[in-house]
């Protein structure tokens, strides 16, 4: 005869094992915002909204974060978000910008500038959150571009150039119920961004800043922004170093091409520096900035403003841009002060044969005093050997020229865009009272569309004398 007792209790024994054995094999929950009904990134940079993004932060956070910009300490403050209706919560709050901040503010510790760019970080208290699976955003102030639409242009032209880039496309800022302006919302380039162009093939190596010209492990590992703990140094970054120990080792012009065609894909790197000297880019990987940066008095110079990715899964790189601010112009400083383009050769490359620029004297040494030749770099030097016909690629730079002068660089097309996003943004424009204002926006719209018309004839007079 069964005791209901006994039974009752080995009952409930079991039920309780069954609780615990389907709460440990519960998946665990991957925290994410999806306030709407599609979960892919491209939703935060939908091209045909103009979101709002409204900040809240506590005062004694937002003295803190001023303080913090004045000496460039890249620290996260706590701030509350909400994205359009959708309250997003905690997420991590700093001002964006290096050589900008000193700049904007001055030694007393004053705000110079009227608008600073932002970067938000959701992952930063919770390691598990994200906004669209995304961790990072970027709000660019625009500060030197009145026309406010430099960037997404830049940006569009290298996409529809089938470049990997950033997405981009402009949003509204609230910070504690003001308005603060208009900003260009930017993809971050870091994990997510290769996981999302590299599928199955996006958890590699990715560098910022970090030119290929040595073979020192150490040398890669300060730009090295993925898989920081995976390895040692030696380790991690063996294949970078093994790329410029071979194009080092090359006897000539054919084995250097040989060495860039077996790491790079040659198309895509012809298209960047087609797209980039279209619409001068002067501050990207092709400036060589010289300065005293240790202290030391010993001048050392390098390039900025691009990423290189490694595939995870092949021996591949890629070149990504970054920091598009100074593009569109007609000229640059260097064109002013006699500096050869990156595929042209200068008289010297000895260290002595530095051109003068500016006066780190009034910025404790962070300032560059000099500038340096790109084409006395080895990758450099291959890519113009390229450029000018030799090896097996007569025309290269010439055909995706060509393509990008009849396509994304006409200027049916570059003023459609114009014309679209300044209807978008027309009405924020006007009540952004840290922006250029309405006037000084309307003429430097005008003042790009002038650019863009010199530019591609610039674009087109290098084809014709190609020929």
């Amino acid at each position: 005869m069964f005791d209901l007792k006994n039974v009752f209790i080995l009952l409930t024994l079991f039920c309780f094992l069954l609780v615990i054995i389907s709460c440990k094999s519960e998946p665990e929950l991957q925290y994410s915002i999806e306030p709407f009904e599609s979960k892919k990134s491209a939703v935060v940079f939908n091209p045909d909204i103009l979101q709002t993004y409204s900040l809240t932060i506590t005062e004694g956070n937002w003295k803190r974060m001023n303080r913090n910009a004045k000496n460039t300490i890249e620290e996260y403050i706590p701030a509350s978000l909400k994205a359009g209706n959708y309250e997003i919560g905690k997420v991590g709050l700093r001002y964006k910008g290096n050589y900008t901040l000193w700049n904007c503010f001055d030694p007393q510790g004053n705000k110079l500038c009227k608008k600073l760019s932002l970067k938000i970080r959701f992952d930063k208290f919770n390691s598990k959150k994200r906004f669209y699976g995304l961790k990072r955003l970027n709000f660019h102030s625009m500060n030197t571009d009145s026309s406010m639409m430099k960037e997404r242009l830049a940006y569009s032209i290298f996409r529809d150039m089938n470049i990997f880039t950033s997405r981009v496309t402009h949003a509204k800022v609230y910070i504690n119920n003001e308005f603060a302006g208009v900003f260009a919302l930017i993809e971050q380039i870091d994990g997510r961004f290769t996981d999302n162009r590299f599928p199955g093939n996006g958890d590699g190596n990715l560098y910022k800043s970090t030119w290929p010209d040595s073979d020192n492990p150490w040398r890669y590992d300060w730009g090295l922004k993925t898989n920081k703990d995976a390895a040692p140094p030696g380790v991690n970054n063996k294949k970078i170093c093994q790329f410029y120990k071979e194009l080092r080792a090359a006897h000539n012009t054919d084995e250097q091409i040989g060495v860039i065609e077996k790491w790079w894909d040659i198309d895509e790197l012809m298209k960047y520096f087609v797209v980039s000297d279209a619409i001068n880019n002067w501050d990207g990987p092709t400036a060589y900035w010289c300065g005293d940066w240790n202290g030391d008095g010993k001048i050392q110079c390098g390039n900025d403003n691009f990423y290189i990715y490694q595939e995870e899964k092949a021996d591949k790189f890629h070149l990504f841009a970054w920091d598009l601010t100074t593009v569109f112009d007609i000229s640059s400083p260097f064109a002013e002060i006699g500096i050869p383009l990156w595929y042209d050769l200068p008289g010297d490359c000895s260290e002595e044969v530095l051109y003068p620029f500016g006066n780190s004297a009034d910025n404790s040494g962070k300032v560059p005093d000099y500038v340096g030749a790109p084409n006395c770099d080895l990758f450099f030097q291959t890519l113009a050997a390229i450029k000018r016909h030799e090896g097996n690629y007569k025309g290269i730079y010439e055909k995706y020229a060509e393509e990008l002068a009849a396509g994304p660089f006409s200027l049916q097309s570059l003023y459609e865009k114009i014309d679209t996003w300044t209807r978008q943004i027309s009405e924020a424009v006007k009540i952004d009272t840290y922006g250029p204002g309405v006037e000084e926006w309307h003429n430097a719209l005008l003042r790009l569309k002038e650019n863009l018309v010199v530019l591609h004839g610039k674009l087109t007079n290098h084809l014709k004398s190609s020929i």
